[in-house]
C-alpha cells in the first residue's frame, strides 16, 4: 500500500512511524509546482494525505487505485466530494481539529474590537497616541450573543 502526501503535512515522529508500518509512506515538503507534478505524485496512491492542496475530478481520475484521501484539517471544500463518493475513495478529515483554539481566537478578536487593541498597537508602533481615540466600551452590564452553526456531511 502507498501512502503518499500531494502537498506538505504536518505529522508527528510517532504517526510517521505508523505509516511506515501500514504501508510506503512518501512525504512532500511542498505543494507541487504544476497539475503534472500533482498528477505523477497521486497516481501510484493509495492513500493520499491532503493539506490544502485542490484534489479535482482529474486528479481522481488519474488515481486510479486511491482508496481514502486525508485531508489536515476540518475543511474538505477542496475535494472533489461528489467524485470522490462516485468511485467509492473514503474522504476522512480532522472533525475535532482546533475547535477550542477557534473559539479561544473568536473571544480574543471580539476584546480585540471594542477595546480597540491592535488598532492602539498599529498607531503606537507608528508614533500616534490618543488616548481618547483608542477607549472603545465595556461590555460590563451589555449581553454578548456568538450564533454559530456548523454542518459536515459527507
Amino acid at each position: 500500500m502507498k501512502i503518499i502526501s500531494i502537498d506538505k503535512v504536518n505529522l508527528l515522529p510517532i504517526h510517521i512511524k505508523k505509516l511506515k508500518k501500514a504501508g510506503d509512506l512518501f512525504l512532500f515538503d511542498n505543494t507541487p509546482d504544476s497539475k503534472q507534478e500533482a498528477i505523477n505524485r497521486v497516481k501510484q496512491a493509495d492513500i493520499l494525505l491532503v493539506n490544502l492542496y485542490k484534489v479535482s475530478k482529474d486528479i481522481l481520475n488519474i488515481a486510479k487505485r486511491l482508496k481514502m484521501i486525508s485531508v489536515f484539517g476540518i475543511g474538505f471544500d477542496f475535494i472533489d466530494i461528489k467524485e470522490a463518493k462516485k468511485k467509492n475513495i473514503l474522504v476522512c478529515n480532522a472533525l475535532k481539529y482546533c475547535t477550542e483554539s477557534v473559539a479561544e481566537h473568536t473571544i480574543g478578536l471580539i476584546l480585540d474590537a471594542v477595546r480597540l487593541t491592535s488598532r492602539a498597537e498599529r498607531d503606537l508602533r507608528k508614533g500616534i497616541w490618543s488616548s481618547r481615540a483608542y477607549k472603545g466600551f465595556e461590555l460590563n452590564g451589555k449581553t454578548l450573543g456568538i450564533i454559530g452553526y456548523c454542518l459536515l456531511r459527507i
